[in-house]
């Protein structure tokens, strides 16, 4: 037996002996409380989705929050997985964070697209560029950079007038161009 309402039938209420349903024929179908939360459960005493009122919308999964809005997007508690498919950021600077809840500082960091240029910056220490590539095809590393193996040029290397290669653990041999004369300095044993 159903529960029918309106000229047309529009909404009905009815169990068909394994389910209950609550079924809207036409338009919209509504659940509204006038001045408090809307709570759906799964089973009695177990949070499913939470609807506040002027407010954010919760879901849950076996009575533990997994997802809510805000004002500014979505936050995710959890693991956030996306299995066959691409997740695109549509913004004119977009912004991927990574921050250490330890309250220490020193952990955090985040990728960034802006000024046509994809970085990696360390967000502790004044948004410092560890990586960056350009949309011109360059690419530079901020910092010191430390390599255990071995680097393979299919061109060569460029570097600038009084730019120093130093080799040795105190920088015994240095090879540079000053600007007008081709140096290698040695410092330590023979050369």
């Amino acid at each position: 037996e159903r529960i029918r309402l309106g000229n047309s039938e529009d909404l009905e209420i009815y169990h068909d002996g394994t389910n209950n349903y609550i079924q809207g024929n036409n338009q919209k179908t509504i659940i509204r409380n006038t001045s408090n939360n809307i709570h759906l459960q799964a089973v009695s005493g177990e949070a499913g989705i939470d609807i506040l009122p002027n407010s954010a919308v919760k879901l849950y999964h076996n009575g533990n929050q997994k997802l809510e809005t805000s004002s500014v997007g979505v936050n995710v508690t959890g693991n956030f997985n996306v299995n066959d498919g691409i997740v695109v950021l549509t913004h004119s600077t977009p912004i991927i964070k990574f921050e250490d809840n330890s309250g220490s500082s020193g952990n955090d960091f985040a990728i960034q697209v802006n000024g046509n240029a994809f970085k990696i910056v360390d967000t502790d220490n004044s948004d410092r560029v560890g990586f960056q590539f350009g949309s011109d095809g360059n690419t530079s590393l901020g910092g010191n950079v430390t390599i255990n193996g071995s680097i393979f040029l299919n061109t060569h290397l460029d570097m600038g007038d009084s730019d120093v290669i130093k080799l040795g653990a105190s920088d015994d041999l240095q090879i540079y161009h000053d600007g007008t004369h081709s140096r290698i300095y040695n410092s330590t044993g023979d050369l």
